[in-house]
């Protein structure tokens, strides 16, 4: 039997929300909002904790949640949304 990987994350868009997210599928799914930003991520920290998942395999699945199917690897797709995002450079 395979295991199904998930991973508690905190967005920056929703800071009092714990969303998990699984790995092989699109989307996430939010948990009820806790009151104290503080207390959400220590919410998520426990969960991947319990469920086994480290700092580096909570971003693989948060990216493949976004990027479903993807043959890029997480942080090749962080490089190149950073490199997107970047503020263009000065010519002077």
């Amino acid at each position: 039997m395979t295991e199904t990987r998930c991973a508690a994350v905190v967005l920056a868009a929703s800071p009092e929300v714990v969303t998990i997210v699984q790995a092989g599928h699109a989307g996430y799914w939010p948990l009820p909002a806790e009151p104290d930003p503080r207390s959400t991520a220590r919410r998520a920290d426990h969960l991947n904790e319990m469920w086994g998942v480290t700092p580096s395999e909570r971003e693989a699945l948060l990216f493949s949640s976004m990027f479903p199917g993807s043959p890029e690897r997480p942080e090749r797709l962080v490089s190149a949304a950073r490199a997107y995002c970047a503020p263009p450079e000065s010519h002077s």
